[in-house]
């Protein structure tokens, strides 16, 4: 049995050509042809306006789908025409003078010009439905001065498409295609618009969908795919990676020949995903580089590019097992210089404040203590007062406060008072609740429903409840502290509104959020932060460098705090990144699968040992111990079998009993590390450098120039 595509769609069809299609079509471009995806079943599609249907090159219906339709590939027999190709060339003149003057002689024939898997085009005589035929025509055309002609079968799946009915009504088509009767309005394919042609191509009972268009409309999708204009916004390092795409997909074009395209759409290849990505900032990136290529030695090289390198990219040998050409060298980052500036003194100089206790202090001030608590000392009545007014925006009203010191008993007492707990106590809290909850401890009567309250909802530790009946007087810092944690336990939790650092000017912060420019006024900010390992740190006159992160908190909390991250956790130009730095954890049955997918035989890993590294740092190689022996990995194996983003990498082993249990990795870089680093590439454009700068910083010894068909 072959395979049937089913259509699916409901308006009606009929045969007409495009004069635009055909300019189009006929354009003196570079074609690229792109696997999109994996092959489907079902293929679901959209268009807002007409589609060309298409059986190789020629139109042979247009439809008006009015939105989404489906393709399915169903079972069913299938025909098989032959033809007797008579003429080959990349010359379509030489083909057109050739039909002229036999196709008159021959009125009961079809004599087409199509494309080949070569990019060759052929001039086809047909067609004929036995072999038998097919042969008795090929003789004639020898004797008509064709001498290589030779038989040609084709097989044609039957397509079909379904009305409202569900009635099928044939559709012929041996090489099905579409394409918007204008080629640059889009086909939607699982919810991605894509330009140009989209072809459909059987595999094993499913459906491939291959995007073909010229060259420099599908880098329009490639750039922002590889390096978004959002969060990279620089002409120059998005040229750079226009140059870097285009003359990597050029050198690329037969990779993947066998299967009916040039290039895949994934991180294999190049990310394309069709218009869904482009913007105008990326666009004008590819229109200024139109057709510019990198050559070294008068041929086109292999422009890899990775994302971040950590700090320096990667001989390519040490990478790519049995490659090590010359303009793949290993080149630092380490070559930061950014503008900076240090913003006025906010001065958090208080008598009492302890720098112990930054944390609780900061949280006290985001949660609306109205200035810098003292929290030395031990509390009261007054204290307290002030800090539940401050926080009853979450807490709720306070209870009557005693006056003077005041003891845990007290304490515990007074905030057991809070209107919502005793609400809460009163309908959410049976008398069985508390015996159960409190079983294993001893809580005074008084005090029983509101601890019971408390477990429940994890707001109280056992460790406290020694002190809920003591006299001893309960510390500033411990009070604050519980009420805090009540606070973020009840309450909302801060949420930091994150943008880039631009610059300063007239005491406010030039930032960014994507593309968009905004301002912070700094005579509102009261208070500047950072956080380290999870708490809070106050800064008094605070350096920033451009593209430094900026927080601001969203409401419902005062916008009276800014929390900084100076100047990055790194210092080579590819800082910018997410993944400047990471860490990474895995047990071990998660490490195993992991390289099983990878290394063939492995089973039962008892350690992981690294055996070699670069000179740059990166690991080159790795040994895993296992009960089936030893396996190593080497090159960009070895992140795959890791299942890590780049091999510049640490690990720390956790054993037990003397075997492996877990693995932590720490590391820079995302990425196989060889070439143009992107984030680098955005890191130099904004110190000034312009994209042939940046290309043939990266690329040794390269040449720019324009592209030169073969």
């Amino acid at each position: 049995m072959r395979y049937l595509i089913l259509l699916f769609i409901c308006p009606a069809l009929w045969a007409q050509k495009s004069t635009a299609w055909e300019k189009w079509r006929g354009e003196d471009v570079t074609w690229i042809r792109v696997g999109l995806k994996k092959p489907e079943k079902v293929i679901s599609l959209a268009s807002a306006g007409s589609i060309l249907v298409l059986d190789g090159e020629k139109v042979i219906q247009t439809i008006k789908p009015g939105g989404q339709f489906r393709l399915i590939a169903g079972k069913g027999s299938a025909s098989t025409r032959f033809w007797v190709q008579i003429k080959a060339a990349y010359n379509e003149k030489s083909l057109e003078k050739s039909r002229a003057r036999v196709e008159g002689l021959y009125p009961n024939f079809t004599f087409d010009i199509t494309n080949t898997a070569s990019r060759m085009k052929a001039l086809r005589v047909g067609p004929v439905s036995s072999q038998k035929e097919a042969e008795q025509l090929r003789i004639q055309m020898v004797k008509e001065g064709f001498k290589d002609a030779f038989p040609v079968k084709i097989g044609s799946s039957k397509f079909y498409w379904v009305d409202d009915n569900f009635d099928k009504h044939p559709l012929q088509a041996g090489d099905l295609a579409m394409v918007r009767t204008n080629p640059n309005d889009p086909i939607r394919y699982s919810n991605t618009p894509y330009r140009g042609i989209l072809r459909f191509k059987l595999t094993s009972g499913k459906i491939r969908v291959i995007n073909e268009l010229p060259l420099e409309t599908y880098l329009l999708g490639v750039v922002p795919s590889e390096l978004g204009p959002r969060v990279y916004p620089e002409l120059e390092a998005l040229k750079a990676q226009a140059v870097a795409a285009r003359t990597y997909v050029l050198k690329n074009m037969r990779r993947f020949s066998r299967k009916g395209y040039d290039i895949c759409d994934g991180p294999a290849c190049q990310a394309y995903e069709g218009m869904k990505n482009e913007m105008a900032l990326s666009d004008e990136a590819v229109r200024d580089t139109e057709g510019l290529v990198l050559y070294y030695d008068d041929k086109l090289i292999d422009a890899l590019y990775t994302s971040t390198s950590g700090g320096h990219t990667e001989d390519v040998e040490n990478v790519f097992n049995g490659r090590a050409e010359p303009y793949l060298r290993g080149k630092t980052e380490y070559l930061a210089k950014f503008k900076s500036w240090t913003l006025p003194d906010r001065g958090v100089k208080v008598k009492y404040f302890d720098k112990r206790h930054e944390h609780l202090t900061s949280l006290a001030l985001i949660y609306g203590y109205d200035s810098v608590p003292n929290l030395s000392g031990d509390l009261d009545g007054q204290t307290l007062e002030k800090a539940l007014d401050a926080f009853s925006w979450i807490l709720g009203k306070p209870p009557t406060i005693p006056p003077g010191d005041m003891s845990y008993r007290v304490f515990w007492r007074t905030v057991s008072g809070l209107s919502f707990f005793q609400d809460a106590i009163q309908y959410q809290l049976n008398q069985a609740d508390v015996d159960r909850l409190l079983q294993a401890y001893t809580v005074p009567a008084s005090l029983r429903n509101f601890v019971g309250l408390l477990f429940r909802y994890d707001l109280l530790s056992g460790e406290h409840l020694s002190s809920l009946s003591s006299e001893e007087p309960v510390s500033k810092v411990q009070a604050f502290g519980h009420l805090l944690q009540l606070c973020q336990a009840l309450g909302p939790e801060p949420e930091w509104r994150r943008y880039l650092l631009e610059g300063v000017s007239n005491n406010k912060l030039q930032v960014r959020s994507g593309l968009t420019p905004h301002e912070i006024d700094l005579a509102g900010v009261q208070y500047y932060f950072a956080e380290k390992g999870g708490d809070y740190i106050f800064l008094d006159e605070p350096v920033l460098e451009e593209r430094d992160r900026v927080y601001t908190l969203k409401k419902p909390f005062p916008n009276k705090f800014l929390k900084l991250r100076q100047n990055g956790r790194v210092a080579s130009v590819d800082r910018f990144s997410v993944f400047d730095y990471w860490m990474e954890k895995k047990d071990l049955a998660t490490l195993e699968a992991r390289a099983k997918r990878y290394i063939t035989g492995i089973k039962g890993i008892r350690d992981v040992k690294i055996v070699k590294r670069t000179k740059t740092g990166r690991v080159e190689e790795i040994q895993f111990i296992t009960d089936a022996g030893n396996f190593k990995a080497r090159g960009l194996n070895i992140r795959w079998s890791l299942g890590i983003k780049d091999n510049m990498f640490n690990m720390l082993p956790s054993y037990q009993n003397g075997k492996l249990v877990h693995v932590t990795f720490v590391g820079r870089g995302w990425g196989h590390g060889v070439g143009m680093s992107q984030v680098g590439a955005y890191g130099l454009a904004r110190m000034g450098w312009t994209f042939d700068d940046i290309l043939t910083y990266y690329y040794t010894d390269v040449e720019l120039r324009p592209y030169q068909k073969p």
